[in-house]
């Protein structure tokens, strides 16, 4: 149940903003109990239990000092501190420090239902210092239910903060299933549609991945929610398995809750949400090599010790091999003149005992003969230290993905490029595969759309060898000029491939994604004002080593008649000159060498709500936004906002920025008497996206050559 305080003042709720998360800060909280290896004890509140008292605590206005609440199990602490750097508050006897933004504290009421009480300092009230304040359970919600592709099977909690939307089907009830026949809505967005005019016999299943990833096991949504009750709506053919977490590392052993959720169904005794663990891995290989003894190699140990333990009994046992200086931590009083000669399987195992070692990360480093199989084994407490794969947490390459996640995708963690497009992995939207395609043909790629929103094409390709693109203008014929690789679209829907084919004196290759016939006759070019042109010229985005071309194709556009876009296209190089009376493209000519296509990214983008707004105070700026968020929290006039309102409303964000432009011009930004601007401007916006990644150009070529 939901404690909500009706009062005057502003309500300070921001609807939930899709986003994926890479990074949490955490307040250190009081350490908890758990498992084999001897954790410490924590010190629980003295509570009773109030029957008339709802579980949990929700409140987006503290204006008391006390407040009662039940609780029980695993949960967080979860509140947004303003207006301060540090404050504290009290749990029955236990004080908890805070800091500025959202804090996540994680604690453990044990398995019985009982009351407790948070307390706060009048003072930190007086300067209304929490924005929001909840107790919540650190797994929300979780089950299994059947859903329809006819109606909306609902999921309703309660939450705050970072939380993660976990969901994975049935296979063996439905082993067809797509993500195309998953329909996600959030508080009213919806996140992921049914495209009902798309096949269950796909030979490419586009990644309509919109706001959620690939970590493990689920589909994962990472939503920032406000204390409320929220609802998520699923519609689909199938059994599906769903959990509602909230974000963070609540055993704190290193693993995010997403992380241990992700992989629990792979190694529960490892990734276990509730329970820390103590683990290791092993560092070996020849960037290690020690030149001066080119006969030892050195191996490294990392061990990680959450800080939920108490301090542990290190023990070494060397099962086999050749091993020698053994170091904890570069203490000198390990086992440095310690030396394991030829040791064997079947040999009576070699220990040493190092003593104590306390909670945290450590480092173990040894000498060894590398022609012998070496074994060791770590003990703590008597219990085998679990060894990970080095890959969890390892990037090798360096091209921003660990090597467990290339394994995942497919790719080589060997090597950078795995595609061999010049685009490294980590910043390849399709990092698995590339087209290379003969610039003397005419280029036809024909994507999966929704007609129901605008669609931004994102076509990045690897720049030229021979590049004759100049940075800065030069003179050619007495004008400024640039040089730029051009991207031409050809239209329009009355233009056939076989009149593209005459009139150009190209051939014609199709790439059709959408399994179905394309038709002979191709879309309007992206340019809504002109799309029965033959031909559109869009100019790049240049980096050192890519090159992007972005393409609009608004709603209400010829493009938008049917699912699917037709991009007709080649690449011709651009004289642009910079000369007032002949601005814009004055000349081309043909790209010869073939061009390497890195990826295709299809965005598609709901109307933008935007505020223009000048607001006089940090209050009144946070005002704003909240009701750029929400626009139904109430009228600029109810929160006495319209004299700091310029223009509002939803845009096609194409045309956002002439809108901008024209309400400024007619309500001109206020100067003081020596012409100097005296008001603050600020333009807030609430913009949702849904992201399609084209991942593979070679599974189908439908109609090849013409």
């Amino acid at each position: 149940m939901i404690k909500m305080k009706k009062t005057d003042k502003k309500t300070k709720w921001k609807y939930g903003v899709l986003a994926i998360v890479f990074s949490l800060a955490f307040v250190a909280p009081e350490v908890f109990q758990f498992a084999d290896f001897g954790t410490v004890e924590k010190n629980q509140p003295i509570s009773w239990f109030d029957p008339r008292l709802s579980d949990f605590f929700y409140d987006d206005t503290i204006d008391e000092t006390s407040y009662p609440f039940n609780a029980h199990n695993e949960s967080y602490i979860v509140c947004k501190v303003q207006n301060t750097a540090y404050a504290n508050f009290t749990l029955d006897s236990v004080v908890y420090n805070i800091s500025y933004g959202i804090n996540y504290i994680p604690i453990n009421f044990g398995n019985e239902n009982k009351t407790y009480t948070v307390t706060f300092h009048s003072y930190d009230i007086s300067r209304n210092i929490y924005d929001w304040f909840t107790v919540q359970p650190v797994i929300i919600d979780s089950g299994n239910v059947a859903i329809n592709p006819d109606t909306t099977t609902d999921l309703t909690f309660e939450s705050a903060g970072l939380i993660s939307f976990f969901i994975i089907w049935d296979c063996s009830i439905l082993n067809n299933f797509t993500y195309d026949e998953l329909y996600v809505e959030y508080d009213g967005t919806v996140i992921n549609e049914i495209r009902e005019d798309w096949t269950h016999e796909k030979e490419i299943d586009p990644l309509i991945v919109s706001v959620f990833k690939f970590e493990g096991s689920y589909i994962q949504y990472d939503i920032f929610t406000e204390p409320r009750q929220h609802t998520i709506k699923l519609k689909g053919n199938s059994t599906v398995e769903y959990k509602i977490v909230v974000s963070g590392d609540w055993d704190e052993d290193g693993f995010s809750n997403s992380v241990e959720i992700q992989n629990f169904k792979l190694e529960p005794s490892l990734y276990n949400l509730l329970e820390p663990a103590i683990y290791g891995y092993f560092l070996k290989g020849d960037s290690y090599k020690q030149i001066i003894d080119p006969e030892l190699e050195n191996g490294y140990f990392f061990l990680n010790i959450p800080i939920s333990f108490n301090d542990q009994f290190l023990k070494i046992r060397v099962l086999s091999g050749s091993i020698a200086n053994i170091t904890v931590d570069d203490d000198e009083h390990s086992f440095k003149d310690v030396v394991v000669k030829n040791k064997i399987f079947s040999q009576k195992p070699t220990t040493l005992y190092y003593g104590r070692i306390t909670p945290g990360q450590h480092f173990i480093s040894y000498k060894y003969v590398e022609e012998c199989v070496v074994c060791i084994n770590f003990y703590l407490n008597g219990t085998d230290v679990p060894v990970i794969s080095y890959d969890e947490i390892t990037d090798i390459d360096s091209d921003g993905l660990s090597n467990m996640k290339e394994k995942t995708l497919g790719t080589n963690e060997m090597i950078s490029d795995h595609d061999n497009d010049s685009l490294i992995d980590g910043y390849d939207a399709s990092p698995k595969s590339s087209l290379t395609i003969n610039n003397s043909m005419i280029t036809e790629v024909v994507i999966p759309d929704n007609k129901f929103k605008d669609t931004v094409v994102s076509i990045t390709i690897k720049n030229f060898e021979n590049d004759f693109a100049t940075s800065e203008p030069k003179i050619w014929k007495d004008m400024r000029v640039t040089i730029l690789p051009g991207l031409r679209v050809f239209g329009n829907s009355t233009i056939t491939k076989s009149d593209l084919i005459e009139t150009y004196e190209k051939q014609f290759k199709s790439y059709d994604l959408t399994n179905s016939d394309s038709s002979e006759y191709g879309d309007g070019i992206p340019d809504i004002e002109n799309e029965n042109e033959e031909s559109l010229i869009v100019l790049p985005n240049v980096a050192e080593k890519t090159i992007t071309y972005n393409l609009n194709y608004d709603i209400g556009s010829l493009s938008k008649t049917d699912s699917k876009l037709k991009i007709r296209f080649d690449f011709v190089w651009c004289v642009v000159s910079h000369e007032a009376n002949t601005s814009g493209i004055i000349h081309y000519y043909s790209i010869e060498e073939p061009v390497v296509i890195q990826s295709i990214v299809s965005t598609e983008i709901d109307d933008v709500y935007y505020i223009l707004g000048s607001p006089d105070s940090m209050i009144e700026h946070e005002m704003l936004w909240n009701l750029a968020q929400n626009h139904n929290l109430g009228t600029f006039a109810s929160f006495g906002l319209s004299s700091d309102v310029v223009s509002s409303g939803f845009d096609n964000h194409s045309t956002l920025m002439d809108t901008l432009i024209e309400a400024r011009e007619s309500d001109p930004i206020s100067t003081d008497e020596n012409g100097n601007i005296d008001e603050n401007e600020v333009i807030f916006l609430k913009l949702i996206c849904f992201y399609a990644i084209i991942e593979t150009f070679t599974v189908k070529q439908a109609h090849g050559v013409l």
